[in-house]
């Protein structure tokens, strides 16, 4: 591979400004950092930012976003080769049955993305991250729709704008209702 300067410099630096652009670099085929290099910290930067890259890319460019998840699939792998303990590997499992979801819906697998889709959140629940957990079952809204069972997609909207909204996450509940025409009893102040 291609290993520029600019990418490794973004593992070795440790800089959380830099896992976005090694996040690019690994997407974009550059050569891959030494299990060495992943410590907890280098994953966890490296997989949130490969996420992020994947849903910025789910409708824009569907084909990066689906190399995307095959990425972080590959940086969790890489991340615990050996069967090495690693600290992260929980929240990189979640993180790639969050992204594999998405790639399954950019190629019309709707069951096997809803499937994803909950057990990324069931993995963020044991996790102590019900804020993940939830945005976790956002996309799987559209997957259970997709499928014509709309009243599972309705439920689980419905479940997910509650449990953000009890999560203090005000903007992400309204992006919930706004998205799926939902109009929710909201307290008054």
């Amino acid at each position: 591979g291609r290993r520029t300067t600019r990418c490794r410099s973004a593992v070795n630096t440790g800089l959380d400004a830099h896992w976005a652009e090694r996040a690019a670099c690994l997407v974009d085929g550059d050569e891959w950092p030494a299990p060495s290099e992943l410590d907890s910290v280098a994953a966890r930067g490296l997989a949130w930012s490969v996420k992020d890259l994947c849903y910025s890319s789910w409708s824009s460019q569907p084909q990066r976003a689906v190399k995307a998840a095959g990425v972080l699939m590959q940086l969790r792998d890489l991340a615990t080769k050996g069967g090495q303990a690693h600290a992260s590997k929980g929240e990189l499992d979640a993180l790639v049955d969050w992204t594999g979801g998405i790639a399954c819906l950019i190629q019309g697998e709707m069951v096997d993305a809803a499937v994803r889709f909950d057990a990324a959140a069931v993995q963020f629940t044991a996790l102590g991250e019900p804020r993940h957990a939830a945005h976790a079952q956002v996309p799987k809204i559209m997957a259970l729709a997709m499928l014509g069972r709309n009243d599972d997609a309705v439920a689980c909207a419905t479940a997910v704008r509650d449990q953000l909204r009890l999560l203090g996450d005000v903007e992400a509940a309204s992006k919930v209702s706004i998205t799926t025409g939902f109009t929710p009893e909201w307290p008054r102040a």
